[in-house]
């Protein structure tokens, strides 16, 4: 599989169900935290492979893909919010 454009293919990071006001936090959250997996072919932004970033969860150009048996985003370099 090759990613095309100006967008990184990530690996959200499991979030731990810790019960009570957390739980629901997490779920109120509008960004994800996962690790970059794979980098597109136009992509000028100083993140690669192995990179952990935040991202928008709900938008518009964010996008889940099936890559063997786990599901991945794929999201806009536009949408990252942060590289840790």
């Amino acid at each position: 599989m090759r990613l095309l454009g100006n967008r990184v293919l990530v690996k959200r990071e499991a979030v731990e169900d810790k019960g009570g006001f957390e739980s629901v936090k997490a779920i109120d959250d509008f960004v994800s935290r996962g690790v970059v997996y794979m980098v597109g072919e136009d992509t000028a932004f100083n993140v690669g492979v192995g990179s952990i970033v935040i991202f928008a969860k709900f938008s518009p150009d964010t996008h889940t893909i099936t890559v063997g048996e786990e599901d991945m985003k794929s999201v806009a370099v536009s949408d990252i919010i942060a590289v840790i």
